[in-house]
């Protein structure tokens, strides 16, 4: 399966909005407008990030 993903309390405040949980396997995304969705998920059909870990870092914190 993907590779696991771990956060940092701060981390998983800046992402809570954003997946319905932050340290289990299965998510679902919320609150993102489908423009954003959309530029996620090409960006992660090419990244060996997770996903979250994507959109922490290519999409909050920027």
């Amino acid at each position: 399966m993907g590779q696991s993903e771990s956060f940092t309390s701060e981390q998983k405040a800046l992402l809570e909005p954003y997946v319905t949980n932050t340290d289990r396997s299965v998510f679902v995304l919320t609150n993102l407008p489908e423009v954003i969705k959309g530029a996620l998920f090409s960006r992660y059909s090419r990244s060996t990030l997770g996903l979250r870990n994507l959109l922490l870092k290519e999409f909050v914190l920027s």
